[in-house]
């Protein structure tokens, strides 16, 4: 028993740290290398625009793979009782096209000097995005989060590549074609899920409700992702995002260090029935403890680090860091809490978690945005975080339907 109990220990210590290192790595060249990269290209009013393109690009895509994404992970012992799975292919069926329709009209609306080319190719990236979402659950499911790593590490050397057209006068989109189709194309080598039948099944109607639930967080959580970008630059312009967004470079870094562990924990929750408060608070301080050591590293290296990264607007962003940084830190204490609300809590939570985050969210960083314009809607997110914090922790240690999870 203590020899298994240690393998299992040892697995999920391993798996944590591929996690980890997966997401910490496409972050990290996004952030260090691209996106610098951009920014010594272009000058700071396109960066801004390039920056809030990007956000549209992933704001409805990112959702729709991760909703059918957790989706298949909440339910797949249920159609492995069944012996047929035909329902999530037939979901990305209908789901493409959703997020075509959604990215080409946002495209039109939000981007006014757009063009065929731009178009075209937003919709394929946030079509590769979509797909690539979902597919990884494979991975997920065999707890092969080695597999991950690579993928993402292929993902890394295609950003690199789109880059490097860029410089020579192509378009910024292929940073993101490139990088997502080659990653694509090795998640879908040799994945089983690729070939399962186009078709309903009678659970199809049970996990479309599970589906929307986790679509609705989701979407809400995107716009709370991208929204301080797709706001800022109608507001204040593109010079205004690209100061705030280099604001946040080391601290994102940081938090999304933090928060793929998250993705492990409802991997691992798959297999449970319950989850104790005892542990839950364990899972809380430790990840609070992780976020505090996290922003302190954070203030410490931001100003060099911004120096050498964006030295145009380097002092300017300098001034939002302490209070960027406490958001994201919250943020990542957040992710590490859904997981367990989402499994081991009735579903209707999803739904208040969802809609309050996006209904504070906007009143806050308008409100404070109002009284301190930048810096205001900084401390706007910040509140809000802290909201959402007191919120799921309450919905967790109040609610006593560990029995029903999505009840």
């Amino acid at each position: 028993m203590i020899i298994k109990n240690n393998r299992i220990v040892s697995e999920f210590v391993k798996n944590v740290i591929f996690s980890l290192l997966s997401s910490v790595l496409p972050i990290a060249v996004l952030q260090l290398l691209i996106f610098p990269g951009i920014a010594s290209i272009v000058d700071s009013a396109e960066n801004g625009r390039i920056l809030s393109m990007i956000a549209l690009l992933t704001l409805i895509s990112e959702p729709l793979g991760f909703a059918i994404n957790n989706a298949r992970l909440l339910v797949n012992l249920d159609y492995e009782a069944i012996g047929d799975t035909g329902d999530f292919n037939y979901l990305i069926a209908i789901c493409v096209p959703v997020n075509l329709l959604i990215i080409v009209a946002g495209t039109m609306l939000y981007i006014q000097d757009y063009d065929f080319l731009t178009v075209l190719m937003m919709a394929i990236s946030s079509t590769i995005i979509l797909i690539h979402k979902y597919y990884m659950v494979y991975f997920r499911l065999q707890l092969d989060y080695a597999r991950i790593f690579i993928s993402n590490m292929i993902l890394c050397i295609g950003y690199w590549i789109g880059l490097l057209l860029f410089e020579m006068s192509f378009s910024w989109l292929l940073i993101y074609v490139i990088g997502g189709l080659a990653s694509l194309i090795y998640t879908l080598y040799k994945n089983p899920l690729i070939k399962e039948r186009f078709g309903k099944t009678r659970l199809l109607e049970n996990t479309l409700g599970k589906m929307r639930a986790l679509l609705f967080v989701e979407i809400s959580n995107s716009i709370i992702r991208y929204a301080d970008r797709l706001l800022l630059y109608p507001l204040l312009g593109g010079t205004a995002v690209s100061i705030y967004y280099s604001a946040t470079v080391i601290s994102k870094i940081i938090s999304l260090s933090i928060s793929p562990i998250s993705t492990v924990i409802l991997s691992y929750f798959s297999r449970m029935n319950e989850l104790g408060k005892r542990h839950f608070l364990m899972m809380v301080c430790i990840t609070a403890f992780m976020g505090i050591v996290g922003y302190m590293i954070c203030v410490f290296m931001a100003h060099p680090v911004l120096i050498c990264l964006y030295p145009n607007w380097a002092d300017e962003s300098f001034y939002l860091v302490f209070i960027t940084t406490a958001t994201c830190v919250v943020d990542a204490i957040n992710s590490v809490i859904r997981p367990a609300v989402l499994k081991f809590r009735c579903t209707k939570w999803q739904y208040w978690i969802g809609s309050s985050n996006a209904a504070f969210y906007i009143i806050l960083s308008i409100v404070f945005f109002h009284f301190g314009g930048l810096e205001g809607f900084c401390f706007g997110l910040l509140a809000n975080a802290l909201v959402q914090f007191i919120f799921r922790f309450w919905i967790f240690m109040r609610s006593d339907d560990n029995a029903v999870p999505f009840a």
